[in-house]
C-alpha cells in the first residue's frame, strides 16, 4: 500500500508542478501570451483560472495523498490512529479526483469575463492604478458550500494541512515510548480546523494558518525532547521542516499588516510556507523514514535548510509582487511587475532542480 499511495502522490506532484510551469510560462514576462489569449488578442480569463484550478487540485491532491502514505507507511510500524488517517487523507484525495474529473466543475466564460475583483497598485510603480483579476471559484463546489467564491479554496486548505499535520503525529507516535502522541494531536487538529472554518471570509489567509501554531505545540515538544538522544533522521528533518514552516508563518502573521495583501500573490507566498511548504519537508522525511541512510548526521542536519533556502528562490519574489499589489489569478499585468515575476519564474525551475536533488540524493543513500 505505501507504494502505490507513493506513486500516486509521485502524480500529483508531477501534474501540479506541470500546471505551475503553464501558469509560470505565461506570467514570466508581461503582456499577452497566445497560451491565454482568445483569437481576437483579448485576455482568456477562463482558459487562464481552469488552469489556475487545475494547479490548485493537484497540489492539494499531492499533499493528502503524502499525508495518507506517511500514515500507510506507519501503519507497518503499527502507529495509533495510521489507519483513521490514512482512510481520511485517501477519502479527501478521492474526492479531489471526482472534482478534478465532473466536467460541471469548470468555471462558465461568461462569469467570468464579467466578474472579477479589484487590487489597488502603488503610482510609484508606474503601472495602471487598478488591475482586474478573476476570483476563484467553480460553480458546482461554490454552489454546494453556499455560493461563497473563497469557500472551496479554504476546504482544500483544511483537507491538506490537517491530513498532513496528523500524518506528522502518527510516524512520530510509532517512536518508541510516545505512541500516546497522535491522542494528543488529533483533537487539536480538529478544533483549529473548525475554528478556521468558521472564521469569517474577509479574514486574512495568514491568521488562519497562525492557529495551526497549538496543533503543532505537542509535537515539537516531544520531537525535541526525542531528539535530545540519538534521534532518528527523518525526524530530524520533519521537526526542522515544521519549525521552518511554522515559524515562516508565525513571523508573517506578526510582520505584515493585518490589511492590503489579500488576493494578492502574498497569499501565494503565505500557502507556499505552509501547508504546502510543510510537504516538501514531508517529502524527504517520509523516504528517510522508509529506511535507514548511509548520510553522515550533518548531511541529514543539512537537508531541511537546504530545501528553505530553494523554496525562498521563488516565495521571496511573490512577497515582493504582493507587497507591490499584483492580483492572484491575472493571466496578464504591467512592466511594473516584470522583474519580480520574471525571478519568480527562474527561481520555480531553481527550486524545482535543487529539490529533485535533494530527492534523488535521500533515495540513492537509504541503506536497504
Amino acid at each position: 500500500m505505501p507504494r502505490i499511495l507513493f506513486f500516486f502522490t509521485a502524480l500529483a506532484a508531477m501534474l501540479a508542478a506541470l500546471t505551475a510551469v503553464l501558469m509560470r510560462a505565461e506570467l514570466a514576462q508581461p503582456g499577452l501570451s497566445a497560451l491565454y489569449s482568445t483569437p481576437s488578442g483579448e485576455p482568456d480569463r477562463a482558459s487562464f483560472v481552469k488552469t489556475s484550478t487545475l494547479h490548485a487540485l493537484t497540489a492539494y491532491l499531492a499533499i493528502t495523498l503524502l499525508g495518507a502514505t506517511m500514515a500507510a507507511k506507519a501503519r507497518t510500524r503499527g502507529a495509533m490512529f495510521a489507519t483513521p488517517t490514512m482512510i481520511i487523507g485517501l477519502v479527501f484525495s478521492l474526492s479531489m479526483i471526482a472534482m478534478l474529473m465532473l466536467p460541471q466543475l469548470g468555471p462558465d466564460t461568461a462569469d467570468l469575463m464579467t466578474s472579477g475583483l479589484t487590487v489597488e497598485v502603488p503610482e510609484s510603480l508606474g503601472g495602471p492604478s487598478q488591475l482586474s483579476a478573476t476570483p476563484f471559484g467553480l460553480p458546482l463546489v461554490d454552489e454546494l458550500l453556499g455560493d461563497e467564491p473563497l469557500a472551496f479554496s479554504r476546504l482544500l486548505l483544511l483537507m491538506a494541512a490537517g491530513v498532513l499535520l496528523m500524518a506528522c503525529y502518527v510516524m512520530l507516535g510509532s517512536e518508541p515510548g510516545v505512541r500516546w502522541i497522535g491522542a494528543a494531536g488529533a483533537p487539536l487538529i480538529v478544533g483549529c480546523s473548525v475554528l478556521i472554518a468558521q472564521m469569517p471570509r474577509e479574514t486574512p489567509l495568514i491568521f488562519m494558518l497562525s492557529l495551526y501554531i497549538p496543533a503543532v505545540l505537542p509535537f515539537l515538544a516531544v520531537a525535541c525532547v526525542r531528539m535530545t538522544d540519538e534521534p532518528p533522521a527523518w525526524l530530524i528533518v520533519m521537526t526542522s521542516g515544521l519549525l521552518i514552516a511554522m515559524g515562516g508563518t508565525l513571523f508573517a502573521a506578526s510582520a505584515l499588516p493585518s490589511f492590503g495583501f489579500a488576493t494578492t500573490t502574498m497569499d501565494v507566498a503565505i500557502l507556499n510556507m505552509f501547508p504546502l511548504g510543510l510537504a516538501f519537508f514531508a517529502l524527504p522525511a517520509l523516504i528517510l523514514y522508509s529506511g535507514p541512510t548511509r548520510l553522515p548526521m550533518a548531511a541529514v542536519w543539512l537537508v531541511a535548510p537546504v530545501v528553505a533556502g530553494a523554496m525562498a528562490l521563488w516565495i521571496k519574489p511573490f512577497i515582493s509582487l504582493g507587497f507591490n499589489g499584483q492580483p492572484i489569478l491575472y493571466q496578464d499585468y504591467s512592466q511594473a511587475f516584470a522583474r519580480d515575476n520574471l525571478a519568480a519564474s527562474i527561481g520555480v525551475g531553481g527550486f524545482m532542480v535543487l529539490y529533485l536533488g535533494v530527492v534523488t540524493t535521500l533515495r540513492r543513500s537509504r541503506a536497504d
